[in-house]
């Protein structure tokens, strides 16, 4: 059964990309995911 996230205030949303959970990367606190995942592709690995 597939499980669809795509929107955070769906079900399943909490695993979407834009679901505000904060997380701690790199040392630095991020708002969601995505916040992440843009700021990586600008600064690099």
């Amino acid at each position: 059964m597939p499980v669809y996230f795509y929107a955070p205030d769906q079900p399943y949303g909490d695993f979407s990309n834009v679901s505000r959970h904060g997380v701690e990367m790199d040392g630095l606190w991020w708002p969601t995911v995505e916040h992440y995942f843009q700021a990586r592709g600008r600064i690099g690995p």
